[in-house]
């Protein structure tokens, strides 16, 4: 701004002092030839340029302000992805990266529905005691499915997301597990922050069921013979009674087809799974009941 005014002001000296020369108000200045370079100027004074960016070239413009009011962008501050934010952390954004498919979740026989119940006893945080028997109910009868082999028809969604510090999270539509992460609200929630802000309260006894049998599995067949055993360890059994446990014993391994989990595990203490249980136990104790 200095500079400009400077020029300015020599400028319009010279002017003043080319004027007084044409017209001889200049008492102390010598007398100058008449030429028509004073018609000149004078004519056109009216259009003399005053502003600073006319009177200097473009050029020396730039030069000066780029030399003396260079901006230098700052490095430190994060790449801003958006429109999703860490929860933990808001300073830090996400752009959702991309979504693609990842394991089968549906087919014609139903495996996943299977899958995702065999997860809910196992995992289980939230679910009473009697929600997990409804559940065990439900798994028995379709588990036969599962050595049904047949073709996928839909696969699991899953969003990738990308953030400022240079870490990618997943979010999974069907079956989230714990390293996966929920968005809710265009935040980010880890599997522990999810759990803490919006899971309900741990049922008392919290339970969960583990150690799953299968139709046709050794253990079945195993454990009923073992309680057929104990059975007539404690009391002497009429011919009727044997051949009744023997035929109901067959039956019934042969017949199971469904899913069981032999282990129930509440608040940390695991005994056999009461469920399982009377699965091997009941058709011994319908036979004793008929004497």
């Amino acid at each position: 701004m200095y500079i400009r005014k400077h020029w300015k002001r020599i400028l319009f000296s010279a002017i003043a002092l080319f004027g007084a020369s044409c017209d001889g108000s200049s008492e102390n200045s010598p007398s100058i030839p008449y030429s028509n370079e004073c018609e000149t100027l004078s004519s056109s004074s009216s259009d003399i340029p005053l502003s600073s960016s006319e009177i200097f070239p473009s050029s020396s413009t730039e030069v000066f302000s780029s030399s003396s009011f260079e901006i230098i962008p700052s490095s430190s501050s994060a790449e801003k992805l958006g429109p999703y934010k860490l929860a933990r952390d808001t300073s830090i954004t996400c752009k959702l990266e991309k979504s693609y498919s990842g394991f089968c979740v549906s087919d014609m026989m139903g495996h996943h529905k299977i899958n995702q119940l065999i997860d809910e006893l196992e995992q289980n945080e939230t679910r009473s005691l009697e929600e997990l028997n409804e559940i065990e109910k439900e798994l028995e009868e379709i588990g036969g499915n599962l050595l049904i082999e047949t073709n996928c028809v839909s696969y699991e969604h899953i969003d990738l997301f990308k953030c400022s510090n240079d870490s990618t999270y997943e979010k999974k539509y069907f079956e989230p597990g714990k390293e996966d992460y929920y968005e809710i609200d265009s935040l980010l929630y880890s599997f522990e922050e999810y759990k803490t802000k919006f899971s309900s309260p741990a049922p008392s006894p919290l339970c969960q069921k583990t150690d799953f049998v299968y139709a046709r599995d050794s253990d079945v067949f195993e454990d009923t013979q073992a309680y057929i055993d104990s059975v007539k360890n404690e009391k002497k059994l009429s011919s009727d009674e044997l051949t009744c446990i023997s035929t109901a014993a067959q039956h019934h391994n042969d017949t199971f087809t469904g899913i069981l989990a032999k282990t129930q595990i509440c608040d940390g203490i695991s005994t056999i799974n009461p469920y399982y249980q009377a699965f091997i136990q009941n058709p011994i104790d319908e036979c004793l009941k008929k004497e």
